[in-house]
């Protein structure tokens, strides 16, 4: 074959397939359209979220996560030698941070940094596989500043996301590729989820919902059998569905507050739910047998995932008795902190922008050209009106409540576009990602019970935004203003008016969080309020004045104390309401003679246990005559301290 042949082939291949040098340039070019999107919303992100590494803390939960992984360093394993709040697989990770990084809070932070990066990119992939990539670049940002920048501390819960993220990832590869160890690779997400925290299973009971439509959508193509030859597949699966439903229902949608919660909770789900059925009893064909067989085939890789890093986990547990330790802290600690540690859901007021913002993308009722600008850009400036004044409480509120809304209604939009008349001429493959951030927009707001504090929504914000992007561009034919003005609107919110404030006031109105102290000690490197930061370092300059070495006892729920001070703690919990014995004198004076304890901490100001009562104080004081009262604090100790040093706190 001469030279001349073998340069004709690149142009008759091209002519063969249809395709053009014109084509093959435009492809070119929205490769490199892409790749620079990408590109840039990792590295805007990156540098957005860097200020927000080291600002801000929540004493109890710094202390929380650092004590548990210094008390792993020291040999310990979580939940049989100390009462570990999670399942404990974020804890060996935080462990090995500390080995590597230093025993410091601020390593903790830098952790999240680079796993918060990693996310990012997975949110830009996902974005890109459903939309332009300007608008991924858009959508990118905006589920970048609902999340970490509201509250930087290295917490399960962002690790939920990020897995779930990561999961929704592999699924939207195993949709293009139908490879099965897509479907692996995301159930191992699932598995490591659930070993941060146990509600990573809400991400599992999406994916095994999705799969069951992923499933459904394929016999459609078969021939149309008898209904009595595809009827046990029906059954089982709506059994399946009801006993899902059931158990939504028994763990979230309890008094007070039953029909917030039932709208919050269980709503969602059911749609979902009920738009599957209802797809398979209009149009499941196959026989039961074929497709139980098929479905397992699904099933089997993704379970997989889940179980091997849950099963290699397990095994020292196995191997030292400890099961039932194991056991204790997952399933039955936690039904005592859900009765002692709770947050009402809030009221959901002036939640009409979200019913508006649900019509724009689902664009159910045509109008006039002229008819439907003027409602669209009417919608704009309302919202960008909203957001000018959304610093006063009540535009605050709306903005707030709405986006709150939204988390409800996306699962309803994605059921009506994947089995309704809606979904007309929406291609399968859109409508599998559809259902899929559909579905986990609809589990992973569970995690806001019992605890529903504002930050709660933000740890699944971010999949809800994806879910909606995905409604909006199988629905091509809406106003690309007023979707344009609903990204902005929301990604200016977050970053005028939550960013810059704190978990305090995140959710109820705008305000700004002043760290301008630091946590000077050796274990800290955190930027934190000035008086926090006089209050600990004085606190530990008086211990290590009058308790150089030897055990120490903090409490109530101050177990940042132990970790700063360098000190163990001699009980196996860390906050005392798990315990029995807190607020009884007798065992707790018996406690600190058999162990030693050199000095006592007082918290006046608890966040979840009760305040020390006086007779507890009484029992202290008279083994500990010395005392002195630092902020929040009270420091009891015996005779033989060393003279007080002069104390200077960090500016």
């Amino acid at each position: 074959m001469n030279e001349s042949l073998i340069g004709q082939i690149p142009g008759e291949f091209a002519r063969s397939t249809g395709s053009s040098g014109d084509e093959t340039s435009e492809r070119a070019a929205r490769s490199t359209k892409r790749r620079l999107a990408f590109t840039l919303s990792i590295l805007l992100s990156a540098a957005y979220a860097l200020p927000f590494v080291e600002r801000g803390w929540i004493p109890h939960d710094e202390g929380t996560i650092a004590q548990s992984a210094e008390r792993v360093l020291s040999g310990e394993l979580p939940h049989r030698d100390f009462d570990e709040g999670y399942t404990g697989g974020l804890t060996w990770a935080h462990a090995l941070t500390f080995r590597i990084l230093g025993t410091r809070l601020a390593s903790l932070r830098w952790l999240l940094y680079v796993s918060f990066l990693f996310w990012v990119a997975a949110v830009a992939a996902i974005a890109m596989g459903v939309v332009s990539p300007g608008a991924a670049f858009l959508v990118t940002l905006l589920a970048v500043v609902w999340s970490v920048p509201n509250y930087f501390a290295s917490l399960p819960s962002w690790y939920n996301l990020f897995f779930a993220t990561f999961g929704t990832l592999a699924l939207f590869r195993h949709g293009e590729s139908g490879r099965k160890t897509w479907l692996w690779i995301a159930g191992l997400c699932g598995g490591l989820s659930i070993l941060v925290k146990i509600v990573g299973l809400y991400y599992v009971a999406a994916v095994l919902l999705y799969v069951v439509h992923y499933k459904e959508t394929l016999s459609e193509s078969e021939p149309r059998r008898p209904r009595r030859e595809r009827s046990a597949f029906l059954i089982i699966t709506a059994f399946g569905a009801a006993v899902l439903m059931g158990l939504v229902v028994l763990v979230f949608v309890r008094p007070p507050f039953l029909f917030r919660r039932l709208m919050t909770f269980a709503f969602p789900p059911a749609t979902l739910i009920a738009a599957m059925l209802y797809r398979e009893w209009r149009s499941g064909s196959g026989r039961s047998r074929e497709r139980f067989f098929r479905l397992s085939s699904l099933l089997l890789p993704f379970c997989a995932g889940v179980s091997i890093p849950l099963a290699i986990y397990v095994l020292p547990y196995v191997a030292t008795g400890s099961l039932n330790w194991l056991a204790r802290d997952l399933f039955v600690l936690p039904q005592r902190q859900i009765a002692k540690a709770t947050v009402a859901l809030p009221a959901q007021q002036g939640v009409w922008l979200a019913i508006i913002a649900l019509i724009v993308l689902l664009r159910p009722v045509a109008l006039p050209a002229r008819a439907r600008r003027a409602v669209h850009l009417a919608l704009a400036a309302v919202l960008v009106l909203i957001l000018c004044l959304s610093g006063s409480f009540e535009a605050y509120q709306t903005l707030w409540s709405n986006a709150r809304a939204l988390a409800v209604a996306t699962p309803l939009a994605a059921a009506l576009l994947v089995s309704s008349p809606l979904g007309a001429g929406v291609s399968v493959r859109r409508q599998h990602q559809v259902f899929l951030l559909g579905s986990l927009s609809a589990f992973l707001p569970l995690v806001q019970f019992p605890f529903s504090a504002a930050i709660y929504f933000c740890y699944a914000a971010p999949i809800v935004v994806l879910a909606l992007v995905a409604i909006a561009a199988a629905r091509p034919g809406g106003s690309k203003t007023s979707r344009l003005a609903l990204l902005i609107v929301f990604l200016a919110f977050a970053v005028l008016r939550m960013n810059p404030g704190y978990l305090f006031n995140l959710g109820w109105r705008a305000a700004r969080y002043s760290a301008n102290g630091r946590l000077e000690h050796e274990r800290g490197g955190l930027r934190v309020p000035v008086g926090d930061a006089r209050d600990y370092g004085a606190l530990l300059a008086a211990l290590r004045r009058v308790a150089p070495e030897g055990e120490i006892y903090a409490s109530p729920d101050c177990p940042e104390v132990y970790f700063l001070a360098g000190r163990r703690n001699p009980t196996r919990y860390f906050f005392d309401f798990l315990s029995d014995d807190y607020g009884q004198p007798d065992r707790m004076i018996r406690l600190l003679k058999a162990r030693d304890v050199q000095a006592v901490v007082l918290n006046d100001l608890p966040s979840f246990s009760r305040r020390p009562n006086e007779s507890l104080r009484r029992a202290i004081a008279d083994r500990y005559p010395h005392s002195e009262r630092i902020g929040r604090f009270t420091l009891f100790w015996r005779d033989g301290s060393r003279p007080r040093p002069a104390y200077n706190p960090a500016p």
